[in-house]
């Protein structure tokens, strides 16, 4: 794995890759670890931010994960659901 990360470290999609990775299998402190070093290396990648919202939502921090989805530069879009249950 080291020289992995010793091949090319110009840009953010290994660290992104294997943080998705780990964020699959659950291990969320790896993926954290992974998914900051890629946000280090590069803010504005769409799949990241989506991979640090879910990241934030598995750990329980979802107003976190909000309030980072409202300040990037994109745009967003939100859905409003009908809550089908409630009858």
């Amino acid at each position: 794995m080291i020289d992995f990360m010793l091949t090319d470290c110009s840009t953010h999609l290994p660290f992104l890759y294997i943080g998705m990775e780990h964020l699959r299998m659950m291990n969320l402190p790896l993926a954290q670890e992974y998914l900051d070093g890629a946000h280090d290396l590069c803010d504005s990648d769409p799949l990241l931010l989506n991979e640090l919202g879910v990241l934030a939502y598995h750990q329980d921090q979802s107003v976190h994960a909000l309030s980072d989805e409202s300040s990037s530069d994109h745009s967003t879009y939100r859905l409003d659901i009908p809550d089908l249950t409630a009858q």
